[in-house]
């Protein structure tokens, strides 16, 4: 698969407003040192698995919090 292809599934995967979807995809890959044309399927693994990871912690501390709320 093309590396401007990755790049658009990336793209079109990202549950953000179109405005911004650029500069955020541009931030992560400056991230990880690659530009759009040089993305790789294993680039793309530890963005999504990076991505996750951190959606996943930014859950877990949102329900932390709102727990610690209710037993006030």
């Amino acid at each position: 698969m093309k590396s401007q292809d990755l790049y658009q599934i990336l793209l079109s995967s990202l549950d953000l407003p179109e405005s911004i979807k650029d500069s955020y995809m541009e931030g992560l890959l400056k991230k990880y040192s690659v530009t759009s044309e040089e993305l790789t399927i294993e680039v793309l693994r530890e963005i999504v698995a990076d991505f996750l990871q951190e959606t996943i912690l930014e859950h877990d501390r949102t329900n932390e919090q709102d727990a610690f709320v209710q037993n006030q």
